[in-house]
């Protein structure tokens, strides 16, 4: 075989590679049913930081619960719960505190 020969070789396979090979698309490390049910004990662990004797927290729940601190306060966020929000709003005034709750109604809470 030639030189050119092999360098056509070359040339042909790399450009049938690059025109027919597509990459494996990458399977989910978790299934939507895992997702729920982390999403849905998310308040659990809130729970279980206060009997343990820590400050019912975000922090102190992924703690427990060995997940990540955004993904832990966007579970519980999504279900109403912020507990330092809840207490920056009980410190408030009254008119003040009746307003935070009357927006929270108001705003949809999917995130739009």
């Amino acid at each position: 075989m030639h030189a050119s020969e092999a360098e056509a070789l070359v040339e042909d396979v790399s450009f049938w590679v690059s025109r027919n090979y597509r990459t494996p698309k990458r399977k989910a490390l978790r299934r939507r049913e895992e997702r729920a049910a982390s999403a849905m004990v998310a308040p659990f662990f809130l729970e279980e930081a206060g009997k343990a004797g820590l400050r019912p927290s975000v922090r102190n729940a992924v703690r427990l619960a060995g997940r990540s601190k955004s993904t832990m306060a966007r579970h519980l966020r999504s279900q109403g719960i912020a507990p330092v929000r809840e207490k920056k709003i009980g410190a408030l005034p009254a008119p003040a505190r009746r307003l935070a709750r009357i927006l929270d109604k108001s705003f949809p809470t999917d995130g739009a």
